[in-house]
């Protein structure tokens, strides 16, 4: 994914840097923002030309140092950066193409770039000393140093970086296994993945039909569960559970006056979800629920006591209630996790348009507060004993549930996390 400016803006900057640095590095923090739209449309791997934190730290604070910016300038935009970085999760891993001041001037004047052609070497030579400080300091994700002073047109040069790249990640706790083997699935011809994901949704539809099996997914809002619960539901010929708001006689009242009804409404959300799990585990045949048990209490319990609209005390009771509750019930069978951005989350509430969650529903912030409760929630469900079976997590950034072969990926995970836990 290229960085994007207008050619007119860098020529003004560059011929006047005193005049244009502050409008010049604002309009990069707006592609910014732009560009963070198109990565979360993307599935699977994305590469990114320049970070938004290497805007701030090398560019931004160039300006601030060589005195381009006013500290009154320089302090709105390190306010806007700070927004935005809370907001714009850092890349999952940061490659650094390290070279020398002599080689940076020889390319930029060989590549000719008309606006370019004036840069003092001393400027170049402060970017290359912030860049050092910065990646010194830098610990938001691993990062992978590239020597970038030999010849970057050759083919080894991208063959040797491509290995490194590749193996980098595959070293990255966290980032292949939350979707492990989905390389195989988008990288076979399309055809074979469609024919694959049809062999193996039979597979999945005859084992379920057979072992009669609850299967729960959870995730934060807007993540996609009652969409997978759906598709998992109709292709597979299960029964499905879904949460249906609309017809919960306490959640209106709760958008209206949250400190009055969540206890209630949590506590009916317990016995609404205990009918459901007795219901699935009937052996009446396969089901998948949308939501799991724990989350009433592990995530959104959490929250509204953090911000006071649960007391300790209706906490401490919910807890003991929902301790005997789950001593009672039947464990499902697997439990999936969908895991993805706060980012990815909020842009899919805001296009569904459902009117009790935009309309005092949910804000950014509760989003963001919900987002970490998650991504430890797998591990807390085992360690608590709320599930004892096989976990499976999926992180909906890099997979797409209406692209056959990625489905077909999901029901293959599916079908072994179940027979691992028979």
């Amino acid at each position: 994914m290229l960085e994007e400016f207008k050619p007119a803006s860098l020529q003004n900057f560059y011929e006047n840097p005193e005049r244009y640095a502050f409008e010049f590095q604002v309009e990069f923090l707006n592609e910014r923002l732009r560009r963070q739209d198109e990565i979360a449309r993307h599935k699977g791997i994305v590469l990114e030309d320049r970070t938004l934190r290497e805007d701030y730290h090398i560019f931004g604070k160039a300006q601030r140092i060589q005195g381009n910016m006013t500290p009154e300038q320089f302090a709105i935009y390190e306010k806007t950066f700070r927004l935005m970085s809370a907001r714009i999760p850092p890349p999952d891993l940061l490659v650094y193409l390290k070279a020398d001041v002599d080689t940076l001037m020889e390319r930029i004047a060989n590549r000719g770039r008309g606006a370019e052609q004036a840069i003092p070497r001393e400027y170049i030579a402060t970017l290359n000393e912030l860049y050092e400080e910065w990646i010194v300091s830098y610990d938001a994700s691993p990062v992978l140093v590239i020597n970038a002073n030999q010849d970057m047109n050759e083919t080894d040069f991208f063959e040797e970086t491509a290995r490194q790249i590749a193996d980098k990640v595959k070293s990255i706790p966290g980032l292949t296994s939350l979707t492990p083997g989905i390389g195989e699935w988008v990288t076979i011809p399309s055809t074979e993945a469609v024919l694959r994901s049809i062999e193996v949704e039979h597979e999945l539809e005859a084992y379920l039909h057979s072992n009669p099996s609850l299967i729960t997914i959870a995730g934060n809002i807007g993540l996609g569960k009652t969409t997978l619960a759906k598709m998992l539901a109709n292709a597979l010929g299960i029964n499905g559970l879904y949460e249906a708001p609309e017809e919960n006689p306490l959640l209106e009242q709760f958008l209206g006056n949250k400190p009055k009804y969540c206890f209630d409404l949590q506590r009916y959300l317990f016995q609404m979800r205990a009918e459901q799990r007795r219901k699935g585990k009937s052996g009446d045949g396969s089901y998948v629920k949308d939501r799991s048990m724990p989350e009433d209490l592990l995530t959104f319990c959490n929250m509204f006591k953090v911000q006071g609209i649960l007391t300790e005390s209706e906490y401490d009771i919910l807890h003991a209630e929902f301790r005997k509750i789950m001593g009672e019930l039947p464990q499902a069978d697997l439990l999936i996790v969908l895991e993805g951005s706060p980012q990815l989350a909020w842009k899919r509430i805001q296009e569904r348009n459902i009117a009790m969650e935009v309309e005092g529903g949910w804000t950014l912030e509760e989003i963001h507060f919900l987002h970490g409760e998650y991504e430890t929630y797998a591990e807390r469900v085992r360690s608590f004993g709320y599930h004892k079976g096989p976990v499976l997590r999926l992180n909906v950034d890099k997979i797409d549930f209406t692209n056959r072969a990625h489905l077909g990926y999901v029901m293959s995970e599916i079908l072994n996390a179940l027979k691992s836990g028979k």
